[in-house]
C-alpha cells in the first residue's frame, strides 16, 4: 500500500515541477505570478524532482515518510506565510490556475 502512495506522491510533485519549470521557461513574469524571486521557484522545482527521483528509487520507506512530511510541512508554511500577508496563490503548480 505504501508503494503507492510514494507512488502517487512522486507523480504529483514531477507533474508540479514540470509545471513549475514550463512556467519559468515561458513566462517572464514568473517572479510576479508567484510573488516569489525566480531563484526560490528554480530552487523549487529542482528539490521536488530530488524528492521524486529519491521516491523512486529509495527502497527504505522511513527516510522516504520524513522526507514527504518534511516536504510538505514546508509547503504549508510557505502557504500559511503567504496567506497571512494577503497573497492567493502561491504558484505551486506553475501558471496553472483552477478557477472556482
Amino acid at each position: 500500500m505504501s508503494r503507492v502512495v510514494f507512488f502517487l506522491i512522486g507523480l504529483l510533485l514531477s507533474i508540479t515541477a514540470i509545471l513549475k519549470l514550463w512556467m519559468l521557461m515561458t513566462d517572464p513574469f514568473a517572479d510576479i505570478r508567484t510573488s516569489l524571486p525566480i531563484q526560490i521557484v528554480w530552487v523549487s522545482a529542482i528539490v521536488e524532482l530530488g524528492v521524486v527521483w529519491f521516491l523512486f528509487l529509495a527502497k527504505s520507506e522511513s527516510p522516504k515518510w520524513l522526507l514527504c512530511v518534511s516536504l510538505f510541512s514546508l509547503f504549508l508554511l510557505v502557504s500559511i506565510s503567504e496567506l497571512a500577508i494577503g497573497i492567493e496563490s502561491c504558484g505551486c503548480a506553475g501558471s496553472f490556475e483552477n478557477s472556482p
